[in-house]
Parts: C-alpha cells; sequence; structure tokens
C-alpha cells in the first residue's frame, strides 16, 4: 500500500513543501497535546553572538547542534499537490511520536527503535483500500498497527517516525545550492540568524546556531513556515496497549 508522502526538506520548507508553525507541547507518553511549543531551550541564554561565522560554518554548527540535541520537535502543516499536510513529531534519541496528516485523515504515529505504531482512522483506510475497506476495518478500526518503519507497506510513514532520516534529509537539503547569510529575526521569542539559499531561508538560535525555523523565499510558490522546538524537552515514548495494538502480519499483504 503506497501512502501520500511529503518530502522531508528544508529546501521546500521541511515537510510537503511549506510547513506553517503550529503550536502544542508534548505529553507524557511523547505525543503532542495542547498548549504552546517552546523553543526557548533552543537558546542558551548566554548572551553568546555567532553572527561573526560564515554561512557554512553556521550551517555546519546547525547540523552539529541538531544531530546533538537529546530531543526536538518539529510542527507545521502545507499543501502538498493539492492536499493538505500537517505535521507534529516529536523526536529522542529512542524513539518519535506525533502525527502527520493528510487531507483531513490524521495519522498517529509512535516508533520505539524498530518497531512502529500508527493508528489511522476509518477515512483513511477507506480511501486507502476503496472496496476492500470493510473486510479490514474488520480488523483495524481504532487499532494501533505494529509494523517496522521499513515494512514496504508502511515505509512512507516509517519516514516521518525516523529522526536519522529526518536528520539526514535535513542536512542534505539544507546543504543544497549556495547558502548565504540574510536577515535574521526574532522568533517566539529567540533571536535569530537567517540562512538563505534559493529556496528557503533557515532560522538559526543567535547564541547556540539550533535551527528554529525554516520558511520559504518570498516570492517563491511555497508558502507557510516550519518549527523547531521542545529541545532536550520531548519525553521518551511509550508503547501503546497491547489490548489496542494489531501486528502487521495479520493483515497480509
Amino acid at each position: 500500500m503506497r501512502l501520500q508522502r511529503a518530502a522531508l526538506t528544508v529546501t521546500s520548507v521541511l515537510m510537503a513543501g511549506a510547513l506553517a508553525g503550529c503550536g502544542g507541547s508534548t505529553g507524557g507518553n511523547g505525543t503532542p497535546a495542547s498548549g504552546a511549543a517552546s523553543s526557548a531551550t533552543a537558546s542558551s541564554g548566554s548572551g553568546a553572538d555567532l553572527s561573526s561565522l560564515t554561512a557554512q560554518q553556521l550551517l555546519d554548527k546547525a547540523k552539529a547542534e541538531l544531530a546533538a540535541a537529546k530531543s526536538f520537535r518539529v510542527t507545521g502543516n502545507a499543501i502538498s499537490d493539492g492536499t493538505a499536510v500537517a505535521v507534529d513529531m516529536g523526536f529522542t534519541a529512542a524513539g518519535s511520536a506525533g502525527s502527520v496528516t493528510l487531507g483531513g485523515a490524521k495519522i498517529e504515529l509512535r516508533s520505539i527503535g524498530q518497531t512502529m505504531y500508527f493508528r489511522a482512522p476509518d477515512s483513511f483506510w477507506r480511501k486507502q483500500l476503496g472496496g476492500k475497506a470493510d473486510v479490514v476495518l474488520a480488523v483495524v478500526s481504532g487499532k494501533w498497527i505494529k509494523t517496522s518503519p521499513t515494512d514496504p507497506r508502511y515505509a512512507d510513514l516509517g519516514s516521518f517516525t525516523s529522526r536519522q532520516q529526518f536528520i539526514d534529509t535535513l542536512q542534505g537539503d539544507a546543504s543544497a545550492g549556495q547558502m548565504v547569510k540574510t536577515d535574521g529575526k526574532t522568533i517566539d521569542g529567540v533571536d535569530c540568524l537567517g540562512l538563505k539559499n534559493a529556496d528557503s531561508i533557515l532560522y538559526l538560535a543567535k547564541d547556540t546556531a539550533r535551527p528554529i525555523a525554516a520558511e520559504p523565499v518570498p516570492g517563491t510558490k511555497d508558502v507557510g513556515q516550519a518549527k523547531f522546538s521542545d529541545y532536550d524537552a520531548v519525553p521518551e515514548v511509550t508503547a501503546p496497549p497491547v489490548a489496542e495494538t494489531i501486528d502487521a502480519t495479520k493483515l497480509g499483504g
């Protein structure tokens, strides 16, 4: 089963071309909860100023900061190929949790090590499976599907749960094209420096170079904003209750 996938890129503003920042902190199991996402931990408050670094030095430091963080969160929404997409994922060293919403269908995601869990609404299964949906829904309705993020049937969803894949793609796309320094601004109370290429602007905390937001260059086809937040503050993920889980092997091909 192939799922529509929003590409993990910074060049096209992170996921699905352009992600508009959205709020929300994380709950005790690492899943999103109501409230405002905080970028405060992205800034050390030390008063340091990295403005003198070159664009490449800032980009290299941003990559290192993101990779070294104990945890971080990515939020946003966009229109991808005419379909509304929203992403809210928290990444820790051991796993991830959150959701991706495609065309109004919110798919909950969790991953721990090499195991991925996802739970999709009935409307999602009906759109994916058509006339076969009733048979599948008799088994999966309201259930978490336990599988591997590399299962070819669900690999597109798995790409949203992989912290390493996210960082790898971020690094590659952020490096694409000539990165130059541009005007910074204050985002969620964090004083930021700006790095720009032909498509996007990446905003970094002025004192740490941690990524804070990414948005398209004005005048390009993309709109919106992606946000990075909750550095070192995303709680570890817990597996869904066994009673609410079904193994993907029981679903056949």
